[in-house]
């Protein structure tokens, strides 16, 4: 199990909306958290804020920029057939997917998937937007 601790997310200066969600979820002050280094999961920080916040906890707490991407990659697949029952011939989020697994995929490819599955992404909210 990843964790961290309510100081180091303290510490690395969260958005304050953010922070406030997590303490009352955890159901401490911010004076608390700033001294608290119990261990907390990743995935409090999951179940609390959402996907964004627990990925920046994890970055933040972690460093390793490896394990965060397999992390996403991970949730991403998860969700994923939700776009592919909208759009079944797009592989784009799948090729990020499996750009994110690849430990020898180099920064530039990785930021090329990323930024074609935010295309895909975009066109499907649009295709969405549209039939709304």
């Amino acid at each position: 199990m990843i964790t961290t601790t309510l100081a180091t997310i303290c510490a690395a200066n969260p958005c304050s909306s953010g922070i406030r969600r997590l303490l009352a979820h955890v159901g401490k002050t911010m004076a608390d958290a700033r001294a608290n280094n119990t261990p907390l999961p990743v995935l409090v920080v999951l179940e609390s804020n959402g996907i964004g916040d627990a990925l920046w906890v994890l970055d933040m707490a972690v460093g390793d920029k490896r394990i965060c991407r397999l992390f996403a990659a991970d949730c991403a697949e998860r969700v994923h057939h939700i776009f592919a029952a909208e759009r079944p011939d797009d592989d784009r989020p799948m090729a990020a997917i499996r750009a994110a697994r690849d430990l020898n995929a180099t920064p530039e490819q990785l930021a090329a998937a990323w930024a074609a599955a935010g295309d895909a992404a975009r066109a499907a909210a649009g295709d969405a937007a549209w039939a709304a």
